[in-house]
């Protein structure tokens, strides 16, 4: 037998409207109280611009998605790529900007984590870079 909690029957006693009607859910965002996608697709596109509106968000460079999709590569690896330029991998820098988490620094070297730290500049990715396993050679400089 589960014991319930002494305040309970207290909270149970509580009645949310003097008139004696019966507790509902309220959708302010709309003029009849009911939510709807549409009222609910509103509210979301004014909290994302109120959230970005002193940022300066740059021009997605199409020429570099139709590259990604366009090319002769495994599937996982076009989502990859295209999660990497859209800023959707789960780096320090991508999880502040989200309000995850406030330590943006790369665990092993103290830099900032970014996109381009971690696939470009990260002393390892160096490395790798400049290794002769690649068929052309790339400069991460």
């Amino acid at each position: 037998m589960e014991v319930l909690p002494q305040y309970l029957p207290d909270i149970l006693r509580i009645k949310p409207s003097i008139m004696g009607s019966p507790d509902s859910f309220v959708w302010l965002a709309s003029r009849s109280g009911v939510y709807s996608a549409k009222s609910g697709y509103h509210v979301a596109a004014l909290m994302e611009l109120l959230d970005h509106r002193d940022l300066v968000r740059p021009v997605p460079d199409q020429n570099l998605y139709k590259a990604i999709w366009a090319s002769k590569i495994s599937p996982k690896l076009h989502l990859f790529l295209w999660k990497i330029t859209q800023g959707a991998i789960a780096l320090g820098e991508n999880l502040a900007r989200r309000g995850i988490t406030n330590n943006i620094t790369c665990r092993h070297c103290g830099e900032p984590e970014t996109t381009d730290h971690l696939f470009l500049h990260y002393t390892f990715t160096k490395q790798i870079w400049l290794s002769h396993v690649w068929a052309s050679s790339f400069d991460p400089t």
